[in-house]
């Protein structure tokens, strides 16, 4: 949905293609304060009804998911198609995480300027936990947790290899100290 602040474009009536920003919103209707129309003079409101306009998102803009499959990520617009038959559109954004491209409906994005950090939990498992990993070919490899994403984790293995691994292919924490550790430093 559309909030005060956010910039909006007129899909519908005589002002097709006007942009500007959401001064209020009450119900059906929405006060813009245009932005690029030179041929309305000093106007400095029009109002639509919500209909009539769909939020836009410029490319290169910085955003935030808001909800959906991706709730939460942040990154970079990269490019917005129109989707035939709908006014919605869809953005590919690159996230600032993963570094991966995503496809979000424009009307689940906010312009922000805030920086996911990610999760630091998934499964049961933390960041920065030590881990034995399976399936590696070595029946005793081990790894630490370096990110956490969404449904996968990376980890350095006692190779130096970075890989990612999902939380099935672990086998256990190691982060309890060992018994047979004797510290000398007295």
């Amino acid at each position: 949905g559309l909030i005060i602040g956010d910039t909006i474009e007129v899909i519908e009536g005589d002002l097709i293609g006007l942009r500007g920003k959401v001064l209020s919103l009450d119900g059906a209707t929405v006060k813009v304060k245009p932005s690029n129309a030179a041929e309305l003079g000093d106007t400095t409101e029009v109002e639509f009804l919500s209909s009539q306009v769909r939020k836009f998102i410029a490319i290169g803009a910085h955003v935030k998911v808001t909800d959906g499959r991706y709730a939460n990520e942040t990154g970079v617009v990269v490019a917005v198609e129109e989707i035939e038959g709908d006014t919605d559109c869809v953005a590919v954004v690159l996230t600032d995480m993963t570094h991966k491209e995503i496809s979000v409906r424009t009307s689940q994005l906010q312009e922000s300027a805030e920086i996911a950090s990610g999760q630091d939990k998934l499964a049961g498992y933390e960041l920065h936990d030590l881990v034995v990993l399976s399936g590696g070919g070595s029946t005793n490899e081990v790894g630490v947790i370096v990110r956490v994403g969404r449904e996968e984790f990376t980890v350095v293995n006692n190779h130096g290899i970075v890989r990612e691994v999902r939380p099935e292919e672990l086998r256990g924490k190691r982060n309890a100290s060992s018994n047979r550790a004797v510290a000398l430093d007295v």
